[in-house]
């Protein structure tokens, strides 16, 4: 039994550190567009999306182990690593369609000056 929790709490820590990660790029993305700077906006995007996948096939390999019929006890330090992750995905959804907003608002601007 503490070999499947030490497995399973290796798991999360990683969902919990790659999920922060994008969190963080999110936000580096948003700090970006504040200064109109799209091209690092994008690449900020960017690495929030890979840290992302990261955290999300980690969490999907256990996800199938289950449905396999591993049985996992349940952890504390899990379901906080899916929440975290849940909530990375969203701010970045968000943030994307900020991004959008701001390049776009930009565009209409640049015409209006021309």
């Amino acid at each position: 039994m503490n070999e499947e929790l030490d497995e399973l709490t290796a798991v999360a820590f990683q969902i919990i550190l790659k999920a922060g990660d994008a969190k963080v790029a999110a936000e580096d993305a948003l700090k970006a567009l504040h200064q109109s700077n799209f091209a690092l906006a994008q690449a900020c995007l960017q690495k929030a999306d890979a840290s992302l996948l990261q955290a999300h096939n980690a969490q999907t390999d256990l996800v199938q182990r289950e449905a396999a019929g591993e049985k996992f006890a349940y952890s504390v330090i899990f379901n906080h690593a899916q929440d975290t992750l849940m909530t990375s995905m969203t701010q970045l959804s968000l943030t994307k369609e900020i991004c959008a907003l701001y390049e776009r608002l930009d565009r209409r601007i640049d015409a209006l000056q021309t």
